[in-house]
């Protein structure tokens, strides 16, 4: 669950266009395309997100026109984020001169002359997906900065039975092993390698490191019956203008390494060159998309 103290929809509607502009082109391209092709079909598209937030991969969908005739499912299990979604299409459909509708409760319609969208939103997390949706469910699978976050080894192979033949999955920005910080400082190895042993101590019964799924999760991919497998690097670089963001991830390390000897000199040093805006990160990640 969601318990940071500071604004996390804020924090997620600043994330958005960092994202925007880390996300690998190539993977993207590939994506894109298989949509495109898709909707070229008279049959109503079927999308399972999990983990949507706000829902910004939904509207970067429809940013990109890649979204015509499809349901669009929605496993989010923070409740705050639900009211924050509908905020966002509402005033997208708004701006785009398309009529919102809502049908029920947690389901919204999109509509003009060229989009006829549902979006239903359930509030719940990846551990729900097979008591709540058959095998063979979707045309496309999502999920944007999460799989990390999940169980890979015995959640993939459930996951990836809920799409149909020839279907494809899209999981973007899935952590890859590597974060630098600029300047340098002599603690920056110890602390760096100290934050990945904490992600990866997430499932310390599994023979999985969270640490680095953006560079195992081709191979499960493919060990789960998906081809044409292509992945990509999609790195945050932080810097100016990514000060919420640059804290967040701070403010991380700092609740994961709680007592760490040297930490708190370490942290005294980066906030401060964070308000001066000479602080900055890299982040490595990588984009998948795969068709079944």
């Amino acid at each position: 669950m969601v318990n940071e103290t500071f604004d996390y929809v804020k924090y997620l509607d600043v994330k958005k266009s960092i994202d925007d502009r880390s996300l690998n082109e190539v993977v993207w391209g590939h994506f894109s395309n298989w949509l495109l092709s898709r909707n070229k079909q008279d049959s109503t598209l079927r999308v399972l997100e999990i983990g949507a937030g706000i829902g910004t991969m939904i509207e970067r969908l429809l940013e990109a026109s890649l979204l015509q005739k499809c349901h669009y499912i929605v496993l989010e299990p923070e409740t705050m984020f639900k009211e924050a979604a509908l905020s966002r299409f509402k005033g997208w459909a708004n701006k785009y001169g398309c009529t919102f509708k809502i049908n029920s409760e947690g389901l919204w319609h999109i509509s003009n002359n060229e989009l006829d969208i549902f979006i239903e939103w359930i509030e719940a997390d990846a551990n729900k997906i097979d008591q709540l949706f058959g095998d063979k469910s979707f045309d496309l699978l999502l999920s944007h900065a999460v799989i990390d976050l999940l169980p890979v080894p015995t959640i993939m192979s459930i996951i990836l039975d809920k799409l149909k033949a020839r279907g494809a999955c899209y999981f973007s920005l899935n952590f890859s092993g590597n974060t630098e910080f600029y300047p340098a400082h002599d603690s920056d190895h110890k602390i760096s390698e100290l934050y990945h042993l904490d992600m990866d101590s997430r499932f310390p019964n599994l023979d999985w490191q969270p640490s680095l799924t953006g560079i195992a999760l081709p191979i499960w991919l493919k060990k789960y019956g998906c081809e044409q497998v292509v992945d990509g690097e999609s790195n945050w670089e932080l810097g100016e203008g990514d000060s919420l963001f640059i804290k967040n991830i701070l403010d991380t390390i700092k609740k994961a390494l709680a007592g760490f000897p040297g930490l708190e000199t370490w942290l005294s040093s980066r906030y401060k060159e964070l308000d001066q805006e000479i602080l900055a990160i890299s982040i490595s990640n990588r984009d998948c998309f795969g068709l079944k």
